[in-house]
């Protein structure tokens, strides 16, 4: 299915299209019908962004929520759907990104950043504060983000001052750890991308 959501008059609306039919939203009851559900919550959740993870996972201003057809592997279906609430930290309008097996958000006020993981003790999604290891590094606020997976593993971030900030992150080998570049000729960074070559991703600044 194509999953479209946040609407203008439906904010906390997710419209899912007819299976293997992404154009076509019409509804209906038969499993492979179009699926349009809205968060129930006791405040109006601004959905921000959708990003596949394990589940669906749904990123609103004020919450995480996970979308999935229910129990083990059901399929999401209009008759079988189920939301639930993980979280509670709320999303920046900076587009979360999937490192390793976390999803990397930057939360409302864009000076902290969170590592969402799926936690089997709990049987949901658990996050973590990355910048509580230096959160002097990103006061201020972060405006854009990557994940250079080669040659190192490595999140950049872009300060709202125009500071390039790097995040080695290889949580399977417990290394996470903040670093400043600073830019020749006084230099400031707009915005930033990695782009596959070869055996490595090339970070490129503007």
């Amino acid at each position: 299915r194509l999953f479209f959501a946040g609407t203008t008059h439906q904010p906390q609306s997710i419209f899912g299209s007819v299976s293997a039919d992404f154009e076509n939203h019409t509804p209906g009851t038969n499993d492979d019908d179009a699926v349009n559900i809205t968060i129930a919550s006791d405040q109006v959740n601004v959905i921000k962004h959708l990003l596949p993870g394990r589940f669906l996972q749904i990123l609103t201003t004020s919450a995480e929520f996970t979308l999935s057809g229910g129990t083990g592997t059901s399929p999401v279906t209009p008759t079988n759907v189920n939301v639930l609430r993980e979280t509670t930290f709320g999303t920046s309008q900076i587009r979360p990104l999937r490192a390793g097996n976390s999803t990397i958000l930057v939360q409302k006020g864009t000076e902290k950043v969170k590592e969402i993981t799926f936690d089997l003790d709990t049987d949901g999604l658990l996050g973590v504060d990355l910048t509580v290891l230096a959160d002097h590094i990103t006061r201020g606020g972060i405006t854009d983000m990557i994940w250079q997976q080669e040659p190192e593993l490595i999140l950049w971030f872009v300060g709202a001052d125009g500071a390039l900030i790097g995040l080695t992150y290889d949580r399977a080998n417990g290394t996470v750890g903040w670093h400043g570049h600073q830019l020749g000729d006084s230099g400031i960074v707009e915005s930033i991308t990695a782009i596959p070559s070869g055996a490595e991703d090339q970070v490129y600044l503007s």
